[in-house]
């Protein structure tokens, strides 16, 4: 459905997903996501069920940049990224962004990228910029996207209706402060709002999956 949603490349060159929370180190990756419709066949109790929407691909090689191996220098997982996608019969759109908590500069700005697929214009739309944020939970109950592409921009809102795990685990401690907070999970999220294409306007009721690590210097939800 639509263009593949590169990271980097396979072999590189990479690019950063996150500051490795227990090694002065940067996550590196490189690979890709296809998006593809997908149908579902579930038998409970003697009762066939049939779900029908879309799915998501993910295939990417990590590395860490300053050790050799993640397993040498122990690296811990990248903080804090987002990476998400959402579909309706209009559109995809894909999203890998990291924010840097750190006082660690690395040598590249971290992931910034996103994708919008247009399908009945037959169209992939990088997103020349954009902004991504949230309501500064530690498990995030909303998310917010504004943006802009070629001819066009896209504000929409993202509504978690199921986390897994359920709660995300809390951990404390980061290399450069040890009282700070740290978790990593995932969420189902239900995205609404508009994308505005050369005058046109599609209603976004839309349905996706993200994966998330988030840092709170204080707990905070």
């Amino acid at each position: 459905m639509g263009k593949t949603f590169w990271m980097g490349r396979w072999d590189g060159p990479f690019i950063i997903h996150g500051i490795t929370f227990n090694k002065k180190d940067i996550d590196i990756w490189g690979g890709f996501w296809d998006i593809g419709e997908m149908t579902a066949e579930l038998i409970l109790n003697g009762k066939r069920y049939v779900f029908k929407g879309s799915f998501l691909f993910d295939r990417a090689s990590h590395l860490t940049y300053y050790y050799d191996s993640a397993k040498e220098g122990g690296a811990g997982a990248p903080l804090e990224f987002s990476c998400f996608y959402l579909c309706q019969d209009e559109f995809c759109l894909a999203v890998a962004h990291t924010d840097n908590p750190s006082p660690f500069v690395p040598p590249a700005n971290p992931q910034h990228q996103a994708r919008l697929n247009l399908f009945e214009e037959n169209r992939s739309y990088p997103l020349s910029e954009f902004t991504l944020w949230d309501d500064g939970r530690i498990q995030p109950k909303t998310f917010y996207l504004v943006g802009r592409f070629d001819g066009g921009e896209i504000r929409i809102v993202g509504k978690p209706i199921n986390y897994w795990p359920n709660r995300w685990g809390v951990s404390r401690g980061t290399w450069w402060n040890p009282e700070a907070y740290r978790t990593w999970g995932r969420a189902t999220i239900h995205w609404t709002g508009n994308i505005t294409i050369n005058g046109r306007m599609i209603e976004v009721d839309a349905y996706g999956i993200g994966e998330f690590t988030r840092y709170n210097e204080r707990l905070t939800g």
